[in-house]
Parts: structure tokens; sequence; C-alpha cells
């Protein structure tokens, strides 16, 4: 690509900055062609009311964690007992998904071989930028709709009297 392009053409003649305007291209090209990581999760609910309990959930979701490899760890996170949150980073979006469906079969194996219960909330999705902010935003709108416009129904007849009452409070505080 470099031999096609002559720099002393058109108008001021570049040649002795050339190459350090080919490798500022070059790294702006490299930057630019590296895949970025992306973030899937997906929810599960998992309990057992067997006499194993808690040591069965436990053992089941580190059983999930042998889904990971180099390129996809998978990482468990507590919401609220039952529910927990499967994520991981990824570069391959297939091998993302592939992962974490591997990981949750681990996790139902396990623990329903042992009397608990298993249930997918949500199928693995990918967590981007955009969804978050479009979530955020709609969450915004209807606060705005439901909020209190009287700012919580001030009395100043009752504020008056009260100030009566305990007359400590004077008007300069």
């Amino acid at each position: 690509m470099w031999k096609e392009i002559d720099f002393t053409q058109p108008g001021e003649d570049l040649t002795d900055k050339m190459v350090a305007i080919k490798a500022d291209i070059e790294v702006s090209l490299r930057r630019r062609l590296i895949t970025q990581p992306l973030r899937i999760r997906a929810k599960i609910e998992v309990s057992c009311s067997a006499f194993e309990g808690i040591d069965a959930i436990k053992a089941s979701l580190l059983k999930g964690f042998k889904a990971s490899s180099e390129e996809c760890e998978v990482k468990i996170q507590l919401i609220a007992h039952p529910l927990f949150m499967l994520t991981c980073t990824c570069r391959d979006k297939p091998l993302a998904f592939k992962t974490l469906d591997e990981s949750m079969d681990l996790i139902k194996e396990c623990i329903e071989s042992k009397g608990g219960e298993f249930t997918i909330k949500t199928k693995p999705e990918l967590v981007g930028d955009q969804e978050e902010e479009s979530e955020g935003s709609s969450d915004s709108s209807e606060g705005e709709e439901n909020q209190d416009e009287t700012m919580g129904g001030i009395d100043e007849a009752a504020i008056e009297e009260l100030k009566k009452k305990t007359g400590d409070i004077s008007d300069d505080e």
C-alpha cells in the first residue's frame, strides 16, 4: 500500500515526514481493527431444600466454573438468593455463548443430582453500552412521571404551631 502513495504530491513535500505519518496511520488502523471484548450475561436460579442445601448449591456453582477457558472466563455473582448472574468477557461471541450455556448445563446437572432445583431466568445475552443507556433513560422517564410535585405537601401552619410548642427553634435558623 505504501508503494502507491507519493508524499511529494499535491502541494507540500512531506517526504521528510513520511516515516512518522506512516507510523501514525498504522497505529490508528491497528487500534480500529482490534475487536472489542464483549460481555455476555445470563441469570439463573439455583436452590436446594434437600439435606445438603447450601453445600449442594456451592458445589454446583463451583462446577459451573469448569466451563471457563483462557479466552473466556466465567464469573458467578449472587444477586439475591436464589438468583445468580453468570457473566463472561470474550472477543469471540459464539465462544462466549457456548461457554455460558456449558456452564449452565454443568450447574443444572450437578444441582439436580443432589435434589435441588435449577431455572434459567434470562438466557445468555449480549450486554452493551447502548442497552444500558436505553434502560437507564426509560427508568428516568418513568421516575419523572411518578414524581410528587407538591414537595411532600409542606404545611406552613403545622410548622408554625410546632415552633410555638418547642420554643427552641427561631426564625433565624
